[in-house]
């Protein structure tokens, strides 16, 4: 077992008691009974921005404090035993993470809005019930210097509030090496982008995305 560090026992024992208090099962069942058609809170996700817990793997010179992934850990470790409804792990962890792999235009234009809240940035993977990119067909087709991303994504986590997607998508061109796998950021409004959202039993946003011509 890990041993914290002194800052992470604070940072655990503040996620804790907030959960306990605040975003408790209690919250998640108001939630889920609501009907809500994002699949989160807005009054938890904001005190959630309030407390930096937006910012904490992002850099600081986008705008986040740049702690570590066990960092994080601690605090989704306590807002799972809430059952805890957010965008946190899917934006702030998951999608923040890949962008963190990306170039530096995009680093600027969404890991500070990721920071602070104002974006909910998530991942597209799958394209079937079961997990399994090696099976990825959704196609980025190379014209010229850009890609034109055709097919679906199921169960996209946060599909229905997102403002922006990290989509793994299956590259070809005219060199046979660029064929494989990538990844490419899309915004939400993109022409050719839409949204099929998924009733769920725990009512959180998952939604089928579908890219014509994106």
């Amino acid at each position: 077992m890990a041993v914290l560090t002194e800052e992470q026992t604070l940072l655990k024992d503040q996620a804790h008691a907030w959960v306990r208090e605040e975003a408790n099962v209690t919250v998640f069942r108001q939630m889920r009974d609501s009907g809500t058609s994002s699949g989160f809170d807005d009054n938890t996700w904001n005190k959630m921005v309030e407390l930096g817990w937006c910012g904490i793997i992002i850099p600081e010179i986008y705008g986040g404090t740049g702690l570590d992934y066990r960092t994080f850990g601690v605090v989704l470790e306590e807002l799972g035993r809430g059952l805890t409804a957010s965008p946190l792990f899917a934006s702030s962890l998951v999608g923040a993470s890949a962008l963190l792999g990306g170039s530096e235009d995009q680093q600027r234009e969404w890991l500070p809005r990721i920071a602070s809240g104002q974006a909910i940035v998530t991942l597209a993977v799958d394209e079937s019930p079961h997990h399994n990119p090696a099976n990825i067909v959704l196609s980025a087709a190379r014209a010229g210097d850009s890609y034109t991303l055709s097919g679906v994504k199921t169960f996209v986590l946060e599909g229905p509030s997102a403002d922006a997607f990290v989509v793994a998508a299956r590259t070809s061109g005219p060199d046979t090496s660029e064929e494989g796998i990538s990844l490419f950021v899309v915004p939400g409004d993109a022409n050719g982008l839409s949204r099929t959202r998924l009733t769920m039993a725990d009512r959180r946003g998952y939604a089928d995305i579908t890219f014509d011509k994106v």
